[in-house]
Parts: structure tokens; sequence; C-alpha cells
């Protein structure tokens, strides 16, 4: 009975050691391990890109109900995907952008028929980036389950959510 309860003290005193040294690590070091955008609150942050973008590229975004629910780390393969629709002369109604199953959906309303093709293909290359690229901080990364939620997030993001809680 001693040696159960010296071993869970043990465990105990360990345990907090450890939160103790991440804490530390994380607020002395917190540009590298907390980016920026996770400062700000992500519903926020996500009005923020889907007014970006539509100011940028109106033109894609006819509809008043459109919605985009992506993060931060996405926006750049959001920008490329609207260049290649403008570069291509395309017509399209952008009605809603979002993360599903750790990568990028892109969903349209109106398409010039002659141009379903190519429409798709530029989608499909920004959905299969998406599945490489963390949704947070737009670095190099991998699905994962996290907490039940498959995510597209490098290890340095996982790391903060967890420490988090979320």
């Amino acid at each position: 009975m001693i040696g159960y309860i010296l071993c869970f003290g043990a465990g105990l005193i360990f345990g907090v050691i450890l939160w103790a040294i991440l804490t530390i690590f994380v607020i002395k070091e917190g540009k590298e391990i907390l980016p920026n955008h996770h400062i700000h609150h992500h519903g926020d942050e996500k009005k923020m890109i889907a007014n970006n973008l539509a100011s940028k590229y109106p033109e894609f975004f006819d509809s008043p109900d459109f919605s985009i629910e992506c993060e931060k780390g996405w926006y750049r393969i959001l920008e490329d995907m609207f260049e290649e629709f403008r570069k291509n002369k395309l017509e399209l109604e952008i009605l809603q952008i979002k993360e599903k199953f750790g990568s990028l959906r892109v969903y349209v309303g109106k398409i010039k028929e002659n141009k379903l093709d190519l429409v798709e293909l530029i989608i499909k290359k920004a959905e299969d980036l998406s599945s490489k690229t963390c949704e947070h901080c737009g670095k190099e990364a991998n699905i994962q389950n996290t907490a039940g939620w498959y995510k597209c997030i490098c290890n340095k993001c996982r790391m903060f959510r967890k420490l988090r809680g979320y």
C-alpha cells in the first residue's frame, strides 16, 4: 500500500513539474509557439477572412448569404484559387467555403456550363493543397484526429490547442 502511495505521489509530482515546464516554455517562447493569429477570437478571424475575400474578389460573391468558415492558415490558398478564377475569366458564384474532415470545401452556385471542368479542377487543387497545410498557421501539416475532429494541423498548433484545452 505504501509503495502504491509513493508511486502515485511521484507520478503526480512529475505531472505538475512537466506542466510547469511547458507553461514556462510557452510564456518564454510565446512568439515561436503561439503564433499571433491564435490571440484573436476565431469567430472574428473568420469574419475578417470573409470580408477581405469578398472585397478583393466581389465578382464571385453575388449571394448575400455566402459564408466562409475556415481559419487564417488557408487564406493564401483561397487567394490563389480566386486569382486562378480571375485569370481564366470564370464567371461563378461562391456560396460557401468551409473545412470538412480536415480539408477545404468550396461550394459554388452559378457556373457557365462550358467552364465547369476548369472550375472543378481549380477547386480540387485548392482542396488538395489544404489537406497538407495547417489551417491555423499555413505551414506544412497533415490531417489528424483532434478530440474526434479531423483537422489539418501542424504539431506546434496542435500542441497549442492541447495546452488551451481544445
